[in-house]
């Protein structure tokens, strides 16, 4: 818990924590391969201090942790959280010779407890006894299809009722399971479309319960508690404006903002800062956590639908939190300060039909400038896996000059040389194969072969699938600037994934390969070796001044140039005034009109001193294509505009401006 005076222990751990290099770091989803992770966060945790903190999906799970780990060692809360983070990975592998407890974390809604059995045993099974079975199923079936043709051409005798008695075997069997599925089917949508919902109601609201008895959500809720010093179950049931003990309070946003200590980035009230990916299915959109509320649309919950999928303590929260509470029993939001991490971490760990979706609700305010009848109807939007739209967000915190390395954990399946070459090998041995960086050069360097799939249509749709959702991120990873600060760590078939059945020992092998990775990194970006670290910054600097050029001339040149029948930029310009009423998006005063005049003329003045520049050499300044002494980084970089699906100066303490929300029965903008 939170200690109102800090001995002399913890204040040297707080001033260990603050002398140490920020760092920035971003983990791929990967469902049970997250426990990967702990190896890796307690490597880096030892050399480096983590400001931004992102992942999708699992990735979530490791970064919610990390943030909290890192809030509980810089406010001397919890001075020893990442050596406690480090063993997370024994205790969920419950030790050798011991059941892990990923059964009882991914427990089923009750209606689900017969699917889930059939689940858990098949994934019990070892690969080649799925294979037999699988052979064995597809013997019987080509059997049964052989009956009628037997019949017709009068074959009789044993093979006759062979047949016979397979073909009505599989049609018994074929409708008994058709019933059952159909009724899993029925049942799945109210369910959230997820076997297991993460939260379980029976548990008693203590931290050993929650860490024993509780399901996925309840043992993160306890996990991201402890890691931050404080308690879990202790949040009284009330409206909005109740009072909560500071102890008792789930962990914030806000809490990682307010961390004190020099800020680290652009926005100086941020030194520790969370963000993580979830997909909004129903409108078919990211999300980034915490900025949950678009500008175009207002976010509430109902709390009884909360409660299948976090915590209670964390619901109540939320109310107390709450800016609006509307006459039909739903509340909004509350801003992204009061997010509980929790939240977040469960929003982008929502794995199709295996965990149940989040239900949020969205103001039904139809097409723009059409009235709507009052009250606005709330319309419900399940949040779903994070992996979904982005399940490896390795360009989360870029900048156009880096002051810190982003280190990105990337996972991966291991190839069939791989898996070959490793077989024989012993644990260190192993990793050294199954742990790669790929060299800092200024070579292209080409795609590894991800999918394969020859002779499969399931293993087809699944390579489309996976493609659709990882080409941009895929793309990134080859980039010079991203490929240099990415470990690549690789799981076997029977590690990670779907693996839900793990035995302890595999477990603890892919923390130790977590470890390994760290390693890899501190070793690489340690500037006393001279590393990675300036060679990064160097790459992105010519990769970032190229595409400026670029950007720059094609601004010029639609500027100066027009396409036939626009106005001249110039000309529009000589008449920006506060007072002259443009069809939207006017300037705020005279004095911002003119700021903005001065302002783009210096833009101009740099784009035409590029132009004149390139006159002089006959070329690119910034690129030589063709030249090796003076290309830039390829492939190259493009500014494209892209939106940011939040206000970006966006109050933190209070519901964003300018969003629109459903409060009594009408429509209205914040602020």
């Amino acid at each position: 818990m939170m200690h109102a005076t800090k001995t002399c222990t913890e204040r040297t751990d707080m001033a260990d924590a603050n002398a140490k290099p920020p760092c920035d770091i971003i983990l791929r989803g990967g469902i049970t391969s997250g426990v990967i992770y702990p190896g890796t966060i307690h490597g880096l945790a030892k050399t480096y201090r983590f400001v931004n903190v992102g992942g999708a999906s699992a990735g979530a799970i490791a970064a919610g942790v990390t943030a909290a780990a890192e809030y509980g060692r810089q406010t001397g809360s919890r001075p020893d959280a990442f050596d406690e983070l480090a063993k997370l990975a024994t205790k969920v592998s419950g030790g050798p010779g011991s059941e892990t407890s990923m059964r009882r974390l991914f427990s089923p809604d009750g209606r689900f407890r017969r699917l889930n059995g059939l689940l858990w045993a098949w994934l019990g099974l070892g690969a080649t006894a799925r294979r037999v079975l699988r052979y064995l199923f597809l013997a019987v079936l080509a059997a049964a299809l052989l009956a009628p043709l037997l019949a017709l051409f009068g074959v009789g005798g044993t093979w006759l009722m062979v047949t016979v008695v397979a073909f009505y075997g599989v049609l018994l069997v074929g409708f008994v399971a058709y019933r059952r599925l159909s009724r899993v089917l029925s049942e799945l949508p109210e369910a959230g479309f997820g076997l297991c919902p993460g939260a379980n109601p029976d548990v008693e609201a203590t931290m050993a319960a929650h860490k024993t008895d509780g399901w996925l959500a309840d043992w993160l809720h306890a996990t991201i508690q402890d890691m931050a010093g404080r308690v879990v179950g202790q949040v009284p049931d009330g409206e909005p404006g109740t009072t909560v003990p500071l102890t008792a309070q789930p962990l914030t946003v806000g809490d990682l903002w307010s961390v004190q200590g020099a800020a680290d980035g652009p926005d100086p009230t941020r030194r520790l800062n969370l963000s993580l990916t979830t997909t909004n299915l129903s409108h078919q959109l990211p999300h980034n956590f915490p900025f949950l509320e678009r500008p175009e649309g207002a976010l509430y919950f109902c709390p009884r639908e909360l409660r299948r999928v976090v915590p209670e303590d964390v619901v109540r929260w939320m109310v107390v939190k709450s800016p609006e509470r509307r006459a039909d029993g739903y509340y909004r939001l509350p801003p992204p300060a009061d997010l509980p991490v929790l939240l977040g971490v469960r929003l982008s760990l929502s794995f199709p039909l295996l965990i149940a979706a989040v239900p949020l609700h969205a103001p039904d305010l139809g097409r723009p400038g059409e009235p709507r009848p009052a009250p606005v109807a709330l319309q419900r939007c399940w949040f779903s896996d994070g992996g979904i739209t982005s399940n490896f967000p390795i360009s989360a915190f870029d900048s156009p000059l880096p002051s810190r390395p982003t280190f990105c954990i990337n996972l991966a399946e291991a190839t069939d040389e791989e898996t070959a070459k490793v077989a024989e090998l012993d644990a260190a041995a192993r990793d050294d194969i199954l742990v790669w960086m790929p060299p800092v050069d200024d070579r292209p360097h080409a795609p590894r072969l991800r999918s394969r799939f020859e002779g499969s249509i399931l293993g087809f749709l699944g390579a489309v699938s996976t493609t659709a959702r990882n080409a941009h991120e895929n793309e990134l990873v080859l980039m010079p600037g991203y490929r240099d600060r990415i470990v690549e760590i690789a799981t076997r078939k029977d590690e990670g994934g779907l693996n839900l059945a793990m035995p302890p020992a595999t477990i603890e092998a892919l923390s130790r390969r977590g470890a390994r990775a760290a390693t890899e990194l501190t070793e690489r970006f340690n500037t006393v070796n001279g590393g990675g670290w300036p060679v990064q910054r160097w790459v992105r600097f010519r990769s970032t001044m190229d595409a400026m050029e670029r950007m720059l001339q094609a601004f010029q040149t639609a500027w100066h140039r027009p396409t036939q029948g626009a106005r001249n930029f110039d000309d529009v310009r000589r008449q920006w005034s506060a007072e002259a009423e443009p069809a939207c998006y006017p300037w705020a005063d005279e004095a911002t009109a003119a700021a903005a005049d001065r302002a783009v003329g210096q833009v101009l003045v740099l784009a035409d001193s590029l132009a004149a520049e390139r006159q002089t050499l006959g070329d690119r300044v910034f690129d030589r294509p063709g030249d090796v002494a003076g290309a830039a980084p390829r492939p190259p970089l493009d500014l494209k505009m892209r939106p940011t699906g939040r206000e970006v100066d966006a109050p933190t303490g209070a519901p964003p401006q300018g969003v629109a929300t459903a409060d009594a029965g009408t429509v209205k903008a914040v602020g």
